[in-house]
């Protein structure tokens, strides 16, 4: 009788950790998929608008291949409001994975175009983008020193990405992508309806594959932080 419970709660068990695990891998192939979808209609919105190739790159791009983070982040940052004990594990979460997705680009993507292809590096824009990048990498190693990022500190860093945005757009390129690709107001209308509720979509999807990983760190003998990372 014993045997069978134990066998019993083991499958339960099992079928459990099965459960999390496609919730968590499908979760996060429905926000790539759906990170797609805002890079696309953001980048026809930017044609619309004539942006420039090099603005687009360090803004749309860049915030629309992050926005898996983006909305980890904030949706971690709302439970955590709402439910204070659950700081550790999302905090580990959200920290493993900024750090994670931030080695694997720098690494791995970088190495593997490298090795198949040639990676032209234009100078005159090393000071401008890759000084940023070492700058915001300090700026979050000295404030995580102590243990924690705060509010304020928070608040700081993101004045200072603001103010970036700020100097890419005050000094973006006069070379326009193509020139302007007008679509017509409905369909502006209807790309920016688009990409808010592709948005929506993700922050709901964000929300479940949190709360899966929070469960398999619970189960599992690892780290949040080192889930987040991998």
């Amino acid at each position: 009788m014993i045997v069978s419970q134990n066998l019993y709660l083991h499958q339960t068990f099992t079928s459990s950790m099965l459960l999390e695990y496609l919730i968590a891998i499908g979760g996060v192939l429905g926000v790539l998929i759906l990170a797609e979808i805002v890079v696309k209609a953001s980048l026809r919105v930017a044609g619309h608008y004539g942006l420039s190739g090099t603005f687009v790159g360090l803004t749309i791009l860049s915030i629309g291949t992050s926005i898996p983070e983006i909305l980890s982040a904030v949706i971690a940052s709302i439970n955590i409001l709402k439910d204070p004990s659950t700081m550790t594990t999302l905090s580990g979460l959200v920290i493993g994975q900024n750090v994670g997705s931030d080695i694997f680009q720098q690494m791995f993507v970088l190495s593997l175009v490298g090795l198949v292809g040639t990676i032209v590096v234009v100078k005159k824009n090393l000071k401008k983008e890759v000084g940023a990048l070492l700058a915001g990498a300090a700026l979050v190693l000295f404030f995580a020193i102590g243990g924690t990022l705060h509010r304020v500190e928070g608040a700081i860093m993101l004045l200072l990405y603001f103010a970036y945005l700020g100097y890419l757009y005050t000094h973006r390129t006069k070379e326009r992508i193509t020139k302007k690709q007008r679509l017509s107001t409905k369909r502006l209308l209807s790309e920016f309806g688009l990409i808010i509720i592709a948005f929506a979509a993700m922050g709901f999807v964000a929300d479940k594959v949190l709360e899966s990983a929070s469960h398999l760190v619970a189960s599992l003998p690892v780290s949040a932080s080192f889930l987040g990372v991998i």
